[in-house]
């Protein structure tokens, strides 16, 4: 028998079931929506960065946030495997993520940017050697 959209299927209980599968989808897509937030955000903060350092630091952030939600998964001791979506594929996809933008970072531009980065340090950080002779 069926009552509607949100009452009982029939006699046995279907209404439970839509609503687990309801429940099972808001979930997936809670956990879907803090995944793209967490890579927006992580877009984001590396934008501030130089040119060359953008994906570096983007891959940096991805891997932490994936560390983060690894540790938030296990505090919350939250099922590895399961039906539904978990913090842990959360961090499994940060972590791709992650290691893709690293894939595509060009190490040598990154050096170049750093030893630029440093080579006016250098000259200021050096003393200066006093001139030989007496000072009068």
């Amino acid at each position: 028998m069926y009552h509607g959209a949100n009452g009982p299927h029939d006699q046995q209980g279907g209404g439970q079931s839509a609503q687990a599968s309801l429940s099972a989808r808001q979930e997936n897509n809670r956990i879907i929506t803090l995944s793209a937030l967490s890579i927006v955000l992580a877009l984001f903060l590396a934008s501030f960065y130089p040119q060359p350092l953008v994906l570096a630091m983007f891959s940096t952030l991805m891997v932490l946030a994936a560390m983060a939600s690894s540790f938030t998964a296990l505090i919350l001791r939250q099922d590895l495997f399961g039906p539904r979506l978990t913090l842990w594929d959360k961090s499994a996809t940060l972590a791709v993520a992650g290691l893709a933008a690293g894939l595509v970072v060009d190490p040598e531009a990154v050096q170049v940017f750093i030893d630029a980065a440093n080579a006016p340090a250098a000259a200021v950080e050096a003393p200066s050697v006093p001139a030989a002779g007496p000072h009068f």
